[in-house]
């Protein structure tokens, strides 16, 4: 049976449903918000069905949308995991690198994978720590830049550190305490099966504190495109937190919430590349 699934049409469907406005959602998309217009009403003229009901304040899921939408939020993941698995698969040879890194790591990777990058064919993939490990242990990564690994089979050096900080919308702020926020506003959070050391982390950071969570099924960008939109705030590590973010305050906590980075090889490979990355690596550590 041929498939009349546009996938483009169901991303725009999961932004759209996060966001609940045509405008946040077509500048995260990158597109004019007629173009999103247009892609949402096709969606629902081909199936018959209404996803989107809207109200004064944007959008909401319709009856039918909220039955829909984890299963468009399912297919969208398997899609991409799936995409990224055939990729891995065809690009993988002796001549390349398959790279893993987090959100900690993207200021540090340009320098460190500069120079190396001249000598062999490098790929990334924008992957949280316990996926790496997990890709590291298959080999279907070659090196991690992520947290210390749980894994006997997987060896690591200290490269870095990062550390958790607040991130509230300007217009919220008012000079109040971290409490406060606290206790009155949403606590943005990524939903990622419980699995991530980033979410463990945060939990620790606001344990002795009374906080009302929220969890989002999106990524980093989309959380701080909801706190510029003054929907809540969140708790990131600061390093993943790009410079051009106007609409945001960043505020430290006052106790200590800083965490180390690691570059992580499975030490059961015995593979030339990866033996020259590491080599380079621990050279350059070494010079800085």
């Amino acid at each position: 049976m041929f498939m009349r699934l546009n996938l483009k049409h169901l991303y725009s469907i999961k932004t759209l449903s996060i966001l609940k406005s045509y405008r946040l959602a077509a500048n995260e998309l990158c597109i004019s918000q007629p173009a999103l217009s247009k892609q949402i009403k096709s969606f629902e003229d081909f199936h018959g069905i209404e996803v989107f009901i809207r109200n004064s304040s944007g959008v909401d899921l319709s009856d039918d949308g909220k039955k829909l939408i984890d299963e468009i939020n399912t297919f969208i993941d398997h899609a991409i995991k799936l995409e990224g698995y055939i990729s891995q698969i065809s690009e993988k040879s002796a001549a390349s690198l398959h790279v893993g890194f987090g959100t900690s790591s993207k200021d540090m990777l340009p320098n460190y994978l500069r120079e190396f990058n001249k000598k062999i064919s490098i790929t990334l993939y924008d992957l949280p720590s316990f996926k790496q490990e997990e890709q590291l242990i298959s080999g279907l990564l070659d090196i991690g830049f992520m947290r210390k690994p749980i894994s006997q089979d997987l060896d690591s050096i200290k490269i870095s550190s990062d550390e958790l900080v607040f991130v509230l919308p300007k217009g919220l702020l008012q000079g109040e305490s971290i409490d406060f926020y606290l206790k009155n506003e949403d606590l943005l959070l990524i939903n990622d099966s419980g699995k991530s050391q980033m979410n463990r982390d945060i939990m620790n950071a606001i344990s002795s504190c009374e906080y009302k969570k929220r969890f989002i099924k999106t990524d980093i960008e989309t959380i701080i495109t909801l706190v510029s939109s003054n929907t809540g705030f969140t708790i990131l590590p600061k390093k993943s937190i790009k410079d051009n973010h106007k609409d945001i305050i960043i505020i430290p906590f006052e106790h200590d919430t800083s965490f180390d980075l690691f570059l992580v090889w499975n030490k059961n490979r015995n593979f030339k590349p990866i033996n020259d990355f590491i080599h380079y690596m621990k050279n350059k550590i070494d010079y800085l």
